[in-house]
């Protein structure tokens, strides 16, 4: 089992903190997602903004590629959790 060096901090921690007062949850995600959300291994290099006139050329050209959302105006909470 990995042990973290003595001193080190957990990034799923340092995220958590930094985005937990920009989420609004419209759910429960449960404990078994909650850490996804902070990961830093499952928060990056996953989702492409794209402007709504290139969304069909792009999804041609990356394969497996999906429309996910849509990027709105930031609220008072700008990331919302649907669980």
């Amino acid at each position: 089992m990995y042990r973290r060096p003595e001193g080190r901090r957990e990034p799923a921690a340092a995220n958590r903190r930094a985005f937990e007062p920009r989420v609004a949850y419209r759910g429960d995600p449960g404990e078994a997602l909650r850490p996804a959300l902070d990961d830093p291994q499952t928060s990056g290099g996953l989702l492409l903004l794209v402007p709504d006139a290139e969304v069909e050329a792009k999804l041609a050209e990356v394969e497996g590629a999906r429309v996910i959302g849509r990027a709105l105006p930031p609220g008072r909470k700008p990331l919302i959790v649907l669980a």
